[in-house]
């Protein structure tokens, strides 16, 4: 993640992404997000190692041993996001091809539908974010 600012110029700009070009995916957005890209993408890294950690006690919960519900959550995740990401589709469109009607994914997503799971998550932005503004006044 880029963002400029007022003080940096065309050249640094083009120099800095190159570096960051060199170990993933960079995206340039204007320094007035830069607290939405914190609660969101800085932050997100521990919503997800949190949402992981609850499946694993759900498949313990279930009878898995502890190393088969990790192993089966990383492979999860990892295959979920392989896919989106080179699939291209959109998000709703492949949850709809993995959610089979009256199937066992549409009986899991009713209950995160039914806990209002949507206002959850942007709950839990949100308070990443009002934070990200607050601590960014101390500077």
């Amino acid at each position: 993640m880029l963002a400029g600012g007022q003080w940096v110029t065309a050249q640094q700009m083009a120099m800095a992404r190159i570096i960051f070009e060199a170990v993933g995916t960079t995206i340039e957005v204007k320094e007035e997000f830069m607290d939405a890209v914190t609660a969101l993408s800085g932050s997100g890294p521990g919503y997800i190692f949190r949402i992981m950690e609850s499946m694993v006690e759900a498949g313990k919960s279930a009878g898995l041993e502890a190393d088969t519900a990790l192993c089966l959550v990383l492979e999860t995740f990892l295959g979920a996001a392989s896919l989106a990401k080179e699939s291209g589709r959109p998000l709703a469109e492949l949850r709809e091809m993995v959610t089979s009607p009256g199937g066992t994914t549409a009986a899991g997503l009713a209950v995160l539908d039914g806990m209002d799971f949507d206002m959850l998550i942007r709950k839990t932005v949100e308070a990443a974010f009002e934070r990200s503004i607050e601590l960014g006044k101390n500077y």
